[in-house]
């Protein structure tokens, strides 16, 4: 190689540079840190899904009966069972034993009622 093709290589053009390479690695900073910041301080969006089974829950307090979702029940029943700082994993046990009840009650008519 010459001396004359190492100095032509050097002058590239930095448009490419700058129109693609800076906006690409700051929109992936912006992201990892959005990312980032959001697992550690915990905010989370709950997506409930519609589901195909409905629940039938009296609410005391109006004295009328509502039709939710599964799994709109099952975290109701998590929020009121246990607070929100106990162990994910905790959470997690508390979310399968209510479903569990849920479609068990669902499945088996109670005689009581």
């Amino acid at each position: 190689m010459s001396l004359r093709f190492i100095k032509k290589r050097q002058r590239k053009n930095p448009f490419l540079f700058w129109v693609i390479a800076v906006p690409l690695f700051l929109f992936l900073l912006y992201y990892f840190f959005n990312s980032l910041s959001s697992f550690f301080l915990g905010e989370k969006e709950i997506k409930i899904k519609e589901d195909l089974v409905r629940v039938k829950v009296w609410e005391q307090d109006n004295g009328q009966l509502l039709e939710m979702g599964l799994e709109g029940y099952v975290v109701g029943v998590v929020a009121a069972e246990m607070p929100a700082s106990f162990a994910l994993e905790a959470l997690k046990a508390q979310a399968v034993a209510a479903r569990t009840y849920a479609l068990q009650r669902l499945r088996v008519s109670d005689p009581r009622v």
